[in-house]
C-alpha cells in the first residue's frame, strides 16, 4: 500500500529510508561534512526569503484593497483577498517544516501536496507572484513584491533543476 502512495502524501514512518552508500571496502561512506552545512545555509535562506515574501504580498493585498475606490474596481478585492490567503497558506507550510504541527501538516499533506515538492511550490510562488501583477495598486508595491517573488520563484526553480540535492523530495522538514 505504501508503494503506490506519492511521497508527498505518506506520513513520516511510511516513507522509505534512503539506502547507505556503502565503498567495496565495506566502510559507510559519508559526504563532506562542508556540503551538508552548505545545502542546510541554503535551506534556510530559502526558507526565510520564502516567509518574508509571503508576508510582503500580504502587505501588499491589505494595502490594495484599502486603494479600491469603487464599484468598478471591485474585481481586485476578489485578487487581493487570494493573494492574502495563497501567502498565508505558503507561510504556514513553510512554518509548519521548520516547527512541525501534526494536524497542520497532515492538512496540508492531504489538500495541499503540491507544495512538498520543490518544482510544485516553485510554480506556486511565481502563481502568488502573478496574481500580485492583478492587483495593480498601489502600482510600485505591487510591481515590486510581484517581480521579486517571481524571480525567487525563478530562482528556487533552477536551483532545484540544477542541484536537485539540495532539496529533499522526499519529506517536508527533513533537513
Amino acid at each position: 500500500m505504501a508503494s503506490t502512495t506519492p511521497p508527498w502524501l505518506r506520513e513520516e514512518h511510511e516513507v522509505a529510508q534512503p539506502l547507505k552508500n556503502v565503498s567495496s571496502h565495506g566502510e559507510t561512506a559519508h559526504r563532506p561534512i562542508s556540503n551538508e552545512k552548505k545545502s542546510r545555509v541554503i535551506y534556510w535562506i530559502l526558507k526565510i526569503i520564502t516567509m518574508c515574501l509571503c508576508v510582503l504580498i500580504i502587505i501588499t493585498a491589505i494595502i490594495g484593497i484599502q486603494c479600491i475606490n469603487g464599484v468598478e474596481s471591485s474585481g481586485k478585492i476578489f485578487v487581493a483577498t487570494y493573494m492574502f490567503f495563497f501567502s498565508l497558506l505558503l507561510f504556514l507550510f513553510e512554518l509548519s517544516e521548520i516547527r512541525p504541527i501534526e494536524w497542520l501538516d497532515h492538512l496540508l499533506r492531504r489538500n495541499f501536496g503540491f507544495l512538498y515538492g520543490t518544482m510544485g511550490k516553485s510554480l506556486y510562488i511565481i502563481f502568488i507572484a502573478f496574481l500580485s501583477f492583478g492587483l495593480g495598486d498601489p502600482e510600485y508595491l505591487t510591481m515590486s513584491a510581484g517581480i521579486s517573488t517571481a524571480l525567487f520563484g525563478a530562482l528556487e526553480f533552477t536551483l532545484y533543476l540544477k542541484y536537485p540535492e539540495l532539496f529533499d523530495e522526499t519529506e517536508g522538514g527533513a533537513h
